[in-house]
């Protein structure tokens, strides 16, 4: 828990929340609980990880990559099955978010890693939205929108995928009307996967796009575009992306960082930080 005296500031502080996975959110002990109650087994046997909750959280701090990540990520979704569980994941989400004062929140969830496993899209929708509007009902201080989708995006392992390759499916959703379009870009990619995202894409927001700061034309683009990047350094250091360096002892600042920050403020370029990266870095 962090106690810097700027903690209570940041907290109330009214926010955005512009990239967040709702599966990630799913907490240890939820995810026991879900395990318990649809007769799930966790690999245990082959992973002390999944021995108690405590273990599991442990082993969450020690990521030693983005896929390293994920398979932790997508054992979590076994143990969601039903619209009650989706209800149950988002509402905690949703709850934590109302206590750290986001206003607005942007949610990703992953259809197609569900639907595979054999548990409809109807199912996820329902139980997304059964916690919207209990959240709203709980808290009639927080407005949500009426509309339950909102964009279109793609995220999960990405060295091995260039944006082209989804091209056709962005056009299906240009061509459905959906205007939103995101893609996670330059987290492990390189620059030219933020290229070909705009590009091939046709994206209005790039998620992560960290490594855009290794291109100076590309940087002048985004500023002169507009395009928002969604940065969470505080991830990339954890999940040891390609050039994150560990994150040093506050207030201290790596050089390089520095100047990256520099030249990105300098060319103008948009960007929002994770609000969990403020909390960590305070």
């Amino acid at each position: 828990m962090c106690t810097d005296q700027f903690h209570g500031f940041l907290q109330a502080l009214p926010k955005c929340e512009h990239h967040v996975h709702i599966e990630g959110t799913l907490s240890p002990e939820l995810l026991f609980q879900l395990a318990q109650k649809n007769g799930v087994t966790l690999p245990s046997d082959t992973d002390a990880a999944f021995a108690s909750p405590s273990a599991l959280r442990a082993r969450y701090r020690e990521f030693e990559s983005l896929d390293d990540f994920l398979q932790y990520y997508y054992t979590g979704f076994s143990v969601l099955l039903t619209a009650d569980d989706f209800a149950d994941l988002a509402y905690a989400y949703l709850a934590i978010a109302h206590a750290q004062s986001v206003r607005h929140a942007e949610v990703f969830f992953d259809p197609q890693a569900h639907t595979s496993r054999g548990v409809s899209y109807a199912t996820v929708i329902e139980g997304l939205s059964t916690a919207r509007r209990r959240a709203a009902w709980t808290s009639p201080s927080c407005h949500f929108d009426d509309g339950t989708l909102i964009g279109f995006g793609m995220s999960s392992s990405e060295a091995p995928y260039p944006p082209a390759l989804f091209s056709s499916v962005y056009d299906a959703a240009k061509a459905a009307g959906i205007q939103n379009l995101t893609a996670h870009a330059g987290e492990e990619g390189p620059p030219s996967f933020v290229s070909s995202a705009l590009a091939d894409l046709g994206v209005l927001r790039i998620d992560h796009g960290r490594r855009a700061a290794e291109d100076d034309t590309l940087l002048a683009q985004l500023a002169r575009d507009k395009t928002m990047l969604t940065l969470c350094p505080v991830s990339n250091v954890v999940l040891r992306g390609r050039g994150a360096a560990r994150r040093p002892a506050h207030p201290q600042v790596p050089r390089r960082r520095r100047q990256v920050q520099h030249q990105q403020r300098r060319s103008g370029l948009l960007w929002r930080v994770h609000f969990g990266e403020l909390l960590r870095r305070a």
